[in-house]
């Protein structure tokens, strides 16, 4: 069966937090395509590392530089992008399912 790609706005939030628990029961169904937080780099620098995204979105644009470069540091492939434009980018990807 072919995973279905989700992304999830917000995921450093309660109902982000949530869909990942829900996400983590089903690893063989889910592929986790893009995430995203306002500045809290901290828990998506973690997330990163665990399920290793194509892309991590955060608003603020000197956030975004800092988690690109602990993500270089750590051996992340993860592409970071900034801006409100890049969630819209990110939810709107062809290769998103969910």
């Amino acid at each position: 069966m072919t995973k279905k790609n989700v992304t999830i706005l917000g995921a450093s939030g309660s109902v982000g937090q949530s869909t990942l628990a829900v996400l983590d029961e089903h690893l063989d169904q889910f592929k986790l395509f893009a995430i995203s937080a306002k500045n809290d780099i901290e828990t998506i620098f973690n997330l990163c590392l665990k399920y290793h995204p194509e892309y991590a979105v955060i608003v603020t644009a000197d956030r975004a530089i800092k988690l690109e470069s602990d993500l270089a540091k750590a051996g992340c492939q993860t592409r970071v992008l900034a801006g409100k434009k890049s969630l819209e980018e990110v939810a709107r990807d062809e290769s998103v399912d969910i």
